[in-house]
């Protein structure tokens, strides 16, 4: 499945979200492996650095992903999953969805002032 240009979300957030919806349905098991960043880009159609941007959401703001380094990232068991849901998002991962926000609000802004102007 490929990110959807079209698709207003940031590649990022569509990443997220779909990896997301495969923890929460059961496709990805607590415990199991994901797929490696370059697996990942691949099947997304994607840079890795968006992969890294969207499994930094699923890891630190969701708290559904936990990495190791030089193993990979493993969906996090219900229990880990509850113990992060106290925590609060921190300011890096704060200022990481507004930028993602004030893109996609700057996108929408230029193509309605691109059919403003040619409209006139």
């Amino acid at each position: 499945m490929k990110v959807s240009a079209d698709d207003e979300r940031p590649k990022y957030v569509q990443v997220a979200d779909t990896l997301r919806d495969e923890i929460e349905s059961g496709a990805l098991r607590p415990g199991q492996k994901l797929p490696s960043h370059r697996e990942l880009a691949q099947r997304f159609g994607i840079a890795e650095m968006t992969v890294q941007q969207a499994l930094r959401i699923l890891r630190d703001r969701d708290g559904l992903i936990t990495s190791a380094a030089g193993r990979g990232s493993f969906v996090r068991s219900h229990s880990e999953v509850s113990d992060s849901e106290e925590s609060e998002p921190s300011v890096n991962e704060q200022i990481d969805h507004l930028s993602a926000e004030l893109r996609r609000l700057a996108e929408r802004v230029a193509k309605l002032e691109q059919a403003a102007a040619e409209q006139s």
